[in-house]
């Protein structure tokens, strides 16, 4: 991947999915000495796919994720390891 910031690279998120709702939640995994503060980077929501119609919005679901699969979130590269 490529990374704008250098120090980005070694971030590390937790996401989770809600079944229930279809809701994303993503918190950073603290790192000692990187001078980024752990916690909340995305709040329980539902989020729309990058080629999503703004009339008739689709949202990810289940089958969309899976290992080495990109996720475009917040306008960032991500990427299930």
């Amino acid at each position: 991947m490529d990374w704008v910031h250098p120090e980005d690279q070694g971030r590390r998120f937790v996401m989770m999915y809600s079944l229930a709702d279809d809701t994303i939640r993503m918190t950073e995994i603290r790192r000692k000495n990187s001078g980024i503060m752990e916690g909340k980077f995305l709040r329980a929501m539902r989020v729309q796919t990058p080629d999503s119609d703004p009339n008739f919005p689709t949202y990810y679901n289940p089958n969309m994720f899976y290992i080495a699969h990109p996720l475009l979130d917040k306008n960032l590269p991500l990427a299930f390891l």
